[in-house]
């Protein structure tokens, strides 16, 4: 069983996870576990600001025997006070010693004002995993109250109906025909792993974990967005009611000087398809480079070290003044003669010659000193991109840890319910055409990136 301390099906609660087994992240009151007045019941409460990042909550580590596999239904209620950006939601991961990030599945985000509400997951545990990570959090500003958190195995029961047989294999057509590698997969081995899942399925909705597990084995960048989050992907913060204002609520570039002779700037992550937000970020990131600029600057150090990826366009966007005009780096599927480059001309970044995100007031740097780029194993997917257009530049270096190795590309497929495949189908390659597709490791390894880098600027 997932819980070790539960020896049935019966449903463990939050009365079972005293405050003491929860961890705090990124709060800056440790008091998270308190009376809600009207239950008499503790609940967990989740207030801004945060230590970092514009986010912060509680997790919960659990065993998982790594013989059993089965579908579990997590559970909670939640409330919010005023709450903006992305919102208050549960989560759950799987994590392995190779593999921290296993089946990840979020409830859609709740913001404003709200009462109690009830909010449930479903998420898959397989084989290879060590512990599951149930988290509460929030992403934004407000206060989230989480409620009854609980964990229930789901038992076999009932086989799937034809309409969930049609939906998988659609899914099953898209992948096989499309996903980088496919060519070293058994199709027809994972296909009926897949269907052995699905018992007690009535709802699409009911297999997304099983496919979030699915696009996992197929390549561990893929993931699937269901349709409530792929809505907020293209429509921003649902608080403000409106397709045409950004979510100014995101995080977004902060920077400074370093002894008045280094700029310093970081590139953090943007989770967004949204337009005007996507614009919002870049020309915020093309801000801090117009506040930094001087003459006589020695360098510039760009931090990527905290960018888990996202969107890449709004940040090649918004680094293009650092990066200069022309292409920086390619898509290319191994043994495909086709390379898709991607590039920045004039306030703008492209995926061949397709625009992407534009800012509003292009920046032109005084100068072009040197670069120092920043990374780590928290620099992923979008975040490997800037990594990759840096390379190459003969005023550029990197310094700190291999990336976190999702240095691929993904491409969307949208299934009939409104739920997006985001696959992976190509490597990254940088401006010489060296491919990647694993972590990419800085110039110089170092456990003191930012004194390095300063040396190296300041020869």
């Amino acid at each position: 069983m997932l819980l070790a301390q539960s020896p049935s099906t019966s449903t463990s609660t939050i009365s079972d996870f005293p405050a003491a087994t929860w961890t705090a992240n990124r709060l800056i009151d440790s008091t998270f576990a308190v009376r809600d007045p009207d239950s008499g019941g503790t609940v967990i409460r989740i207030s801004s600001p945060f230590t970092g990042y514009g986010s912060g909550g509680v997790y919960r580590e659990l065993p998982v025997n790594a013989e059993e596999t089965g579908v579990y239904e997590i559970n909670a209620r939640i409330r919010t006070e005023e709450v903006r950006g992305q919102g208050a939601f549960l989560y759950a991961y799987g994590k392995s010693d190779s593999n921290l990030s296993i089946n990840y599945v979020a409830s859609p985000g709740l913001t404003g004002q709200t009462d109690w509400q009830e909010v449930s997951i479903r998420f898959l545990a397989s084989a290879g995993m060590d512990s599951v990570r149930i988290g509460c959090f929030l992403i934004g500003e407000g206060t989230a109250n989480f409620g009854e958190v609980s964990i229930d195995l789901i038992p076999p029961q009932l086989a799937p109906p034809d309409t969930i047989r049609t939906y998988l294999d659609t899914f099953f057509d898209i992948v096989s025909e499309n996903a980088l590698g496919k060519e070293d997969i058994d199709w027809a081995i994972l296909y009926e792993r897949v269907v052995g899942f699905t018992v007690n399925a009535r709802l699409t909705a009911d297999i997304y974990p099983i496919l979030q597990w699915a696009l996992r084995e197929i390549n561990p960048h893929s993931f699937l967005l269901d349709p409530a989050t792929a809505s907020r992907w293209s429509s921003g913060d649902p608080a403000q009611e409106s397709d045409i204002r950004p979510d100014t609520s995101i995080v977004v570039s902060e920077g400074h000087w370093i002894d008045e002779d280094v700029a310093y700037l970081t590139v953090p992550f943007i989770n967004s398809g949204h337009e005007p937000t996507l614009g919002y970020y870049a020309s915020a990131l093309q801000s801090v480079i117009r506040q930094l600029d001087r003459p006589g600057l020695k360098g510039w150090v760009v931090d990527l070290r905290e960018n888990t990826g996202g969107n890449c366009w709004p940040m090649l966007a918004g680094v293009g003044p650092l990066l200069g005009e022309g292409i920086c780096g390619y898509f290319i599927k191994p043994g495909d003669d086709l390379a898709e480059p991607w590039s920045y001309r004039a306030g703008t970044s492209y995926l061949d010659s397709v625009a992407r995100v534009s800012v509003e007031d292009e920046v032109k740097p005084v100068d072009t000193p040197k670069i120092a780029v920043l990374t780590g194993p928290n620099t992923t997917s979008s975040g490997e991109v800037v990594t990759v257009a840096f390379r190459g530049l003969a005023n550029c270096r990197s310094f700190g840890q291999p990336t976190g190795g999702y240095s691929t590309s993904n491409g969307q497929f949208h299934l009939p319910d409104g739920a997006i495949i985001n696959l992976t189908v190509s490597v990254y390659a940088d401006r010489d055409k060296h491919l990647y597709g694993r972590a990419i490791p800085p110039d110089v390894v170092s456990d003191r990136p930012l004194k390095n880098a300063l040396e190296w600027l300041r020869e």
